[in-house]
């Protein structure tokens, strides 16, 4: 009778924990996918404030040295 049971009973529980742990499996990777999307966001956020600031620079630049301009100072 118990065995019987069982016979029942445990193909149902392993397929239980087999689409628990395909679920789980799946969690895991659509969390790291979005880490590495969010990293990758981050980075081109970086790339453009660096942009920003070197264009920011660069506009200034010529400004900053014409004031030095024939002052006998060398390049």
């Amino acid at each position: 009778m118990i065995s019987a049971l069982l016979r029942r009973i445990v193909p149902w529980l392993m397929a239980a924990l087999a689409a628990l742990g395909g679920l789980v499996a799946y969690a895991l990777g659509q969390r790291a996918k979005g880490r590495s999307q969010e990293r990758q966001q981050a980075e081109d956020r970086d790339d453009d404030r660096a942009d920003q600031i070197r264009n920011r620079v660069e506009r200034e630049l010529p400004d900053r040295l014409r004031e030095f301009d024939g002052a006998g100072y060398r390049d």
